[in-house]
């Protein structure tokens, strides 16, 4: 299933040079709430600390990709589960019509 947000960009993209390096600082600045969207996909595990490397970011038919990493926790005191595993997910990045949103959906899990 794909699960989607949107996120406010800080400036026109039509006023912007380079919009990757845009979408590098807007992605990073919101993890934490793209976390939530991540966590989606992961009941049973705790996401954290989700960041985005700038060379991850490309440009696709149709919109961006951003490849968010981030360590999933697990802890089970009673089944003595205590994990920590980084992974991985490629975020579709679409700029909305006017300009001023982002619009993530994070269906495609590589790991």
């Amino acid at each position: 299933m794909e699960h989607t947000m949107k996120v406010k960009l800080p400036v026109q993209v039509t006023a912007v040079a380079c919009i990757e390096d845009l979408l590098f600082d807007v992605l990073n600045e919101n993890s934490e709430k793209i976390g939530y969207l991540i966590q989606d996909y992961y009941p049973r595990e705790k996401v954290r600390a989700v960041h985005f490397d700038r060379k991850e970011i490309r440009k696709e038919a149709g919109g961006f990709v951003a490849k968010a990493t981030f360590t999933l926790e697990q802890f089970n005191v009673c089944a003595a589960i205590d994990t920590f595993e980084k992974s991985t997910m490629v975020m579709n990045v679409s700029i909305e019509s006017g300009g001023d949103e982002l619009i993530l959906s994070g269906d495609r899990i590589l790991d």
